[in-house]
């Protein structure tokens, strides 16, 4: 059971595993028009991954200004990588704003090291607390990537508020809205 205290009052989850999946099939729609690749790594340096290794971004909308976020299941430009293993990863796309790879090949080999290094920079942005590599990877590449991704991390919590309508039938109305400040 998930308990979460308010200022006003508390709400619990006695099924938090049910209540995310059904939101994820609520949401999975909206996911159809993405496409998507297997990049598959020929460089010498493996991709890592961590305790948060789904990564959201969008390069898009990156430098535009945003009430919310821009990297919601439905906003345009949005990139959703998933690290598979060492020299593998999954890739999901909006093609109306990316191209990657040839239309007809599923495959995206990548030779660049670099390239490599910017999708391990994603993890290391991403990650919660943990990062996982293989013995390819050395301490001294995890800590220059962790201080090029010290920059990007979010320090900000987010910030809950509250709006509540008038009771109907005994019932209170909330709406419980989110924002990272």
């Amino acid at each position: 059971m998930i308990v979460a205290t308010l200022n006003r009052g508390k709400f619990s989850l006695n099924q938090p595993t049910h209540a995310n999946l059904r939101q994820a099939a609520l949401l999975l729609p909206f996911t159809f028009d993405l496409h998507f690749k297997l990049i598959v790594n020929q460089t010498r340096k493996p991709f890592i991954t961590s305790d948060h290794p789904v990564v959201l971004y969008n390069q898009f909308l990156e430098d535009k200004k945003s009430y919310g976020s821009n990297t919601g299941i439905a906003c345009k430009g949005l990139e959703i990588f998933i690290p598979l293993s060492p020299s593998h990863l999954l890739i999901f796309f909006d093609g109306n704003v990316y191209k990657i790879g040839s239309k007809s090949n599923f495959l995206v080999v990548i030779t660049s090291e670099t390239d490599v290094e910017n999708l391990n920079l994603l993890q290391c942005i991403s990650a919660n607390e943990n990062l996982y590599f293989n013995q390819e990877v050395t301490e001294l590449q995890i800590s220059h990537l962790m201080r090029r991704a010290t920059q990007y991390r979010n320090t900000t919590k987010a910030n809950v508020n509250e709006f509540t309508s008038s009771q109907n039938n005994n019932k209170i109305r909330v709406l419980l809205h989110t924002l990272l400040m």
